[in-house]
């Protein structure tokens, strides 16, 4: 906490450094270089026009930002009034600094102040437009319309309209309503929250700023160190508008790079959550394709032997309980709120590798598929679930783009349970080899979604085992799937 406040106290003091310092030099130069007090007076004016609408463009692409999202849409309502606000006040003054010398000498005096008191009108109309209207349109060609229209008739008003002859006493009521409306002005900015407290605080800072200048640029017409403090407070007033609009743009900035790396996030779980539920759909896909197998081959009845019949009721319910176990094990963890793979549970038992083969050779059976298999006695560690994804998935590529005859052999090897699934197809292009067992990735001529491969390697990898595309044993292609030798096959071969 205490490193929080000592960084906000530095960044006010270099503000406040900035605003109350950086403008003293360049108003001292214009003092000093320019032909006449007057003539600095106007160049200030227009140097803090001109900063006054780069702070419209940095303001501008901060409502585009906030238009963007609609996240806050007052704030962002408020940012175009600002906008356009901005633009107007910076080509409006910018015009009317140049027209200072083509203005005839009988308005020269009365229309500085008369322009300050119908820009502020105008501009007093739009803060309370903006309590309950959007801007209508594009809120920087909304501000350029109404300098044009402003600018125009102030052309037409020095060169058609009588002049207003000013008396010093009439000019000084002049300057006090323009002082008084300008801190209504302010105090009505401040109301408002275009997009912080701490923006519509400086902006009515601003608004007192510029008005004063004008004032005290009347009153000090022909008094050098009066003039010094107009030119003071416009080049502050610019210095504090140009601050306080890179400030709301740096913040939209820093708000767009947080939201989208929310966004990224969220994609990240999106995607994650679609290759899971894409996962889960591949292994019930394929288990309950057996499941129809079998019980399509149980209804010819009397045409399949008694003995079958037990094997495929047997196939049956070991199918149906692990398609159990992978829907229940999904549903608690979507209850708890996980999102996490399928596989989850990293207990590990010993268990018969032959059971749990026996029964996905069988089930391809059932399909059609001519697959030849050995009991060999091994045991391994780990899931016989996974296990059993992983054969499933060997045997349907096999199915898929093998051959008419799968051969399935396991093995003990270097502490090891080997398992090698081969067939007597055309084998794995030699392009599709360094990305086989990426997700996705398939064959231009595969019916498949591209992510048995990946699920089976990643389930023998978590378990300390591995799958590779080895040697082809026959003409086709050849899987070795690698699963953990269990502790009473080490004992006994210990022994």
């Amino acid at each position: 906490m205490y490193g929080v406040n000592a960084r906000r106290l530095r960044r006010r003091v270099i503000v406040l450094a900035v605003f109350g310092i950086a403008p003293i030099l360049p108003a001292l130069l214009l003092l000093y270089w320019s032909q006449s007090p007057g003539a600095a007076l106007r160049s200030s004016e227009q140097v803090t026009y001109a900063l006054v609408l780069t702070g419209a463009a940095f303001t501008y692409f901060h409502w585009r930002m906030s238009a963007a999202t609609m996240e806050h849409p007052t704030s962002t309502r408020l940012a175009g009034w600002l906008t356009a606000g901005l633009v107007l006040t910076a080509l409006q003054g910018l015009a009317q600094a140049a027209m200072v010398n083509p203005v005839p000498p009988q308005w020269r005096d009365a229309w500085p102040l008369v322009s300050e008191l119908t820009l502020i009108l105008v501009l007093l109309a739009g803060v309370l437009a903006s309590d309950r209207a959007e801007v209508p349109g594009d809120p920087a060609i909304m501000g350029s319309v109404g300098a044009l229209v402003l600018t125009a008739v102030g052309f037409i008003t020095v060169h058609v309209v009588p002049p207003l002859q000013l008396t010093h006493t009439v000019g000084r009521l002049i300057v006090t309503l323009l002082m008084v409306l300008g801190l209504l002005f302010a105090l009505a900015v401040m109301q408002r929250h275009p997009g912080a407290h701490w923006a519509s605080r400086r902006l009515g800072l601003v608004v007192v700023l510029m008005t004063f200048a004008r004032c005290v640029g009347y009153l000090a017409m022909h008094n050098r160190p009066g003039l010094g403090v107009a030119i003071f407070a416009n080049l502050a007033a610019a210095v504090l508008i140009c601050t306080m609009s890179q400030a709301l743009l740096r913040r939209s900035l820093t708000q767009h790079h947080r939201e989208l790396i929310e966004l990224e996030r969220t994609l990240a779980e999106a995607r994650a959550d679609v290759l899971h539920e894409r996962e889960l759909l591949h292994e019930v896909g394929s288990t309950v394709a057996g499941l129809s197998s079998a019980t399509q081959v149980m209804k010819q009845g009397r045409l399949i032997s008694g003995e079958r019949r037990a094997r495929l009721e047997q196939l049956m319910d070991a199918e149906v309980a692990r398609l159990e176990r992978l829907i229940r094990t999904r549903g608690a963890l979507v209850e708890e709120g996980l999102d996490l793979p399928l596989e989850q549970s990293d207990a590990e038992v010993d268990f018969d590798v032959d059971e749990v083969v026996e029964t996905l050779v069988l089930s391809h059976q059932s399909r059609g598929l001519d697959v030849r298999w050995q009991a060999s006695g091994l045991r391994a560690a780990g899931d016989p679930d996974e296990l059993a994804e992983v054969v499933n998935i060997l045997l349907e590529n096999a199915r898929r783009h093998g051959g008419r005859t799968v051969w399935l052999e396991a093995r003990h090897h270097d502490g090891f349970v080997e398992l090698a699934c081969s067939d007597d197809g055309p084998g794995v292009p030699a392009e599709l080899r360094p990305h086989l067992f990426t997700s996705g990735v398939r064959g231009p001529d595969s019916p498949g979604q591209g992510l048995g491969l990946s699920i089976a390697r990643r389930h023998l990898s978590r378990r300390g085992g591995s799958l590779e595309l080895g040697p082809s044993l026959r003409s086709g292609a050849t899987f070795v799937a690698r699963l953990k030798n269990s502790e009473l096959a080490d004992a006994h071969h210990v022994a």
